[in-house]
């Protein structure tokens, strides 16, 4: 028996039959009777954009996708990744190092996770098949751990957990098979897994038999091609959508955030609102952003917070607006300075459920010349520009004339 295990890099796996390859660059599936294809390697799970979950393997996935499709008899087994990190929003660090700045559990976007192993893994019409939930199977005496487990009745059930009998290894096809459980960590331990669950005795047809054509063989092979183009390209539609639904997804995070996982999803939207670039500006634990316009200057404060808006709020955006102004005077520039404070108040409500910021907090906004834009409205006003009834010279007049809360009609 001859096995090929692909991973992100080289496996330092020696003796028997086994060959160790990588994603980049593995060998033809049908060379060996056995193909582990282990997903399980955190390298693969990262993206240098902000906020964007397709893992940057997608062309080696796409790419062994297509080989799997094309094999004649392999074994294929994928392993599922435990729950690690998604990073993300590449770049530099207080210390101007390079690093992913951002980093969201596995678990929080299992809707991503199914999608991105679905350009890879021959599964149709099926979106979260994935379920966040820690349990145990034992095979042979040997414990193997698991983060996720199949959701039922998708799959035919191979390997379920101990007591809590929740689905870890299935077959999705012919040939071919999943598992959550981590059985990767040494050879032992993955010749246990294959030598107890997937060596089936079975006696396989010779290869002249595909040869021979009786009946309406030629028929019904030109039928699965033609459904076969017809499933690949509604495959690609659906990855589309729930890639899209990922990004909808994270622009609604903004309703109930707080910290750098809101300052990141606003300054995106401010970019595009305003038609500006944040990504050179530096937190240096004043302002959380500051825009130059041809015209005039946005001094910004974003919070996300469990009370209403308070007067310290608006308080402390005026502090940021005037040391900014202190600072130009001394320079001798005369410039148009606007505080924006951008709030997701009542942050743990659901939005029918937040009263409105009150009129003393109103009051002493308009006597600052300051504009609270609640993220709420931000939103708002974030879909009437995607959608083209606003642009960017209309948002930035917007944002420069209006004081006290943002009211979008």
């Amino acid at each position: 028996m001859k096995i090929q295990v692909i991973s992100y890099s080289k496996k330092n796996y020696s003796g028997g039959n086994i060959v160790c390859s990588t994603l980049e660059s593995p060998y033809a599936l049908d060379d060996y009777d056995i193909n582990v294809i282990d997903l399980s390697s955190e390298e693969i799970w990262c993206n240098e954009d902000r906020g964007c979950y397709l893992s940057e393997s997608k062309n080696d996935f796409e790419s062994i996708g297509r080989m799997i499709d094309d094999r004649k008899s392999a074994i294929v087994l994928f392993v599922i990744p435990q729950n690690c990190d998604f990073r993300h929003n590449y770049g530099s660090d207080y210390f101007s190092n390079p690093t992913y700045r951002s980093r969201t559990k596995l678990k929080n976007i299992i809707g991503s996770l199914c999608n991105n192993l679905n350009l890879i893994m021959p599964i149709e019409y099926i979106d979260n098949y994935l379920q966040f939930e820690r349990t145990r199977t034992v095979i042979s005496e040997v414990e193997y751990k698991s983060d996720f487990h199949f959701v039922a009745n998708f799959f035919k059930t191979l390997t379920t957990s101990s007591k809590s009998e929740k689905i870890t290894s299935v077959e999705i096809a012919e040939n071919t098979y999943a598992t959550t459980l981590h059985i990767t960590s040494t050879i032992e331990v993955l010749m246990n897994y294959i030598n107890n669950i997937l060596i089936v005795t079975k006696e396989k047809a010779p290869e002249w038999v595909q040869n021979i054509t009786i009946l309406d063989d030629e028929e019904q092979r030109g039928i699965i091609k033609y459904n076969n183009e017809i499933i690949d390209n509604a495959k690609r539609a659906i990855s589309q959508a729930n890639i899209k639904l990922s990004e909808n997804d994270r622009y609604k995070s903004i309703l109930y955030s707080s910290g750098k996982e809101l300052v990141a999803v606003v300054f995106d939207m401010i970019e595009s609102l305003l038609g500006c670039d944040l990504s050179s500006f530096k937190d240096e634990f004043n302002e959380d952003f500051l825009i130059k316009q041809e015209d005039c200057t946005f001094v910004g404060e974003i919070k996300g917070v469990s009370s209403n808006v308070t007067n310290a709020h608006i308080s402390q955006l005026d502090v940021h607006c005037q040391t900014y102004i202190d600072i130009i005077e001394e320079e001798q520039i005369e410039e148009i300075v606007k505080g924006l404070l951008v709030i997701n108040p009542l942050r743990n409500r659901p939005i029918n459920q937040r009263e409105p910021i009150h009129e003393n907090q109103i009051k002493l906004a308009e006597r600052n010349n300051s504009l609270i834009i609640e993220t709420v409205t931000l939103l708002n006003l974030f879909e009437k520009k995607q959608s083209g009834m606003i642009d960017a010279d209309e948002c930035r007049k917007l944002f420069l004339e209006k004081t006290g809360v943002l009211v979008i009609e």
